[in-house]
């Protein structure tokens, strides 16, 4: 029942989703998000189902701390996996920006253009597994994931986001 100004996002390329969005006109908050598929099939919808909205704050709303949580900081480099050597991706989708602080040999990197995230895993093996791929699709999220050789040691890089299969296909692929 609010009025709200819609916003459509068409990607400009194969590499990402689109957007639907609507924007309540009298307060600027998101009521409603559509992730959308090149085919325009509709991938996912996160909405609110009522929103009220009030001037006047109840006497005993306050809100009491009932946890605090302790969260690693970000340059800690204790708190992310390593793996045996510097690695790279070699191709990002044009507009995505590496959002991790550069520590060492991280088994972690991941990316944004401003709406849409994707993480590149990398974790050593033991042994060489058999050649495949795994993929899962939920929604717009996709998780990817392919066995490697890198400088001849085997590894399994994983992609997880919100991008299209082919690519997290692609970026998977690029890493060297």
């Amino acid at each position: 029942g609010r009025q709200a100004v819609r916003i459509k996002i068409e990607p400009r390329d194969m590499y990402r989703f689109g957007y639907l969005m609507a924007l309540d006109r009298e307060t600027g908050l998101l009521l409603k998000t559509q992730t959308i598929s090149h085919g325009h099939k509709v991938l996912e919808t996160v909405q609110f189902a009522q929103v009220t909205y009030t001037d006047n704050v109840p006497a005993g709303s306050e809100v009491d701390v009932i946890h605090e949580a302790q969260h690693p900081h970000p340059e800690n480099p204790a708190t992310y996996s390593t793996v045996a050597r510097a690695w790279n991706v070699g191709w990002v989708p044009r507009g995505f920006v590496a959002t991790d602080v550069p520590l060492g040999i991280s088994g972690r990197k991941t990316y944004t253009d401003g709406l849409a995230v994707f993480s590149v895993f990398l974790e050593d093996l033991d042994t060489q597994i058999r050649p495949g791929e795994g993929l899962v699709r939920q929604g717009g999220s996709t998780v990817y994931t392919r066995g490697m050789l890198i400088a001849a040691q085997p590894v399994l890089v994983t992609v997880i986001g919100e991008v299209p299969v082919n690519t997290a296909r692609m970026v998977a692929e690029s890493v060297c």
